[in-house]
């Protein structure tokens, strides 16, 4: 008789996990006021823009970093147009 893996469980608990990190993402940047996304958008630019030129002389240890730093900035970018829209629909309909 064939035992079960515990690897199916460890990938479960880890998609539930991912999930619930992608989640609290989303929820903290709309507590954050417009300015204060618009500051971690240009810092989070900066950081890339930094990365990319220090990554021309040597490796990088995380490779990953720049596409989460795409990401990042794309959710705050996300925010703030989302938060214009409402805005822009609030005036239109009064």
């Amino acid at each position: 008789m064939r035992q079960k893996n515990s690897h199916s469980k460890h990938v479960l608990s880890r998609a539930l996990h991912t999930k619930y990190i992608y989640m609290a993402k989303k929820t903290s940047l709309k507590t954050e006021s417009v300015e204060q996304i618009q500051a971690l958008v240009a810092n989070k630019r900066e950081e890339l823009r930094s990365l990319r030129f220090g990554a021309a002389g040597s490796k990088n240890k995380n490779v990953k970093q720049p596409r989460t730093l795409n990401k990042e900035i794309a959710r705050a970018l996300t925010e703030l147009t989302m938060r214009k829209q409402s805005t822009l629909r609030a005036q239109g309909k009064n």
